[in-house]
């Protein structure tokens, strides 16, 4: 089975998903380290056009025993929707966070047709719970959706004495 790769995967999403159109002049991928990073996009925000797709690269995970003969390793990944409004004009505010959410749910509507096409290691990912929820306003009226999802994989995990010393 094929290894889902967010980061290769998200990228080539933030190119070919109209809404975003992700490009060198155009610049709309951004790659940070997690909301306690934001400051890594905050110092982007002045070259980001809108609307953009943020990446998590740290992300967490589970693993779990599954009562067979391999575990398995659960990884979440997280995404965020960002694009801007006016200040202080509520409803302006309400359609930026309605037009993120809308993004990202085309997002995990491919996802959804890539995973039952089993095309990108995306075979196993769960799609029974997905959370989401508004995030900001941050720097320069920035506004975002964040996302979470997770994709089963075999773990790799085995126990070899050889690795041990008696």
């Amino acid at each position: 089975m094929i290894q889902f790769d967010f980061i290769t995967y998200m990228e080539d999403v933030a190119i070919k998903l109209k809404d975003i159109g992700h490009n060198e002049f155009n610049k709309r991928f951004f790659r940070i380290s997690g909301i306690a990073g934001l400051e890594e996009l905050i110092g982007e925000l002045p070259d980001a056009q809108y609307p953009a797709l943020m990446v998590v690269e740290n992300n967490e995970g589970r693993i779990s025993d599954n009562l067979g003969d391999n575990f398995v390793d659960t990884p979440s990944y997280e995404f965020y929707i960002v694009t801007n409004y006016e200040f202080a004009d509520h409803g302006a505010r309400a359609a930026a966070k309605k037009q993120c959410k809308t993004i990202g749910q085309k997002i995990l509507a491919k996802m959804l047709h890539d995973s039952r096409q089993r095309l990108h290691g995306l075979d196993l990912m769960q799609f029974g719970n997905i959370p989401y929820f508004p995030v900001g306003p941050f720097g320069d009226r920035a506004i975002s959706v964040y996302f979470r999802f997770d994709v089963n994989q075999s773990s790799g995990m085995v126990y070899n004495a050889a690795d041990w010393e008696v």
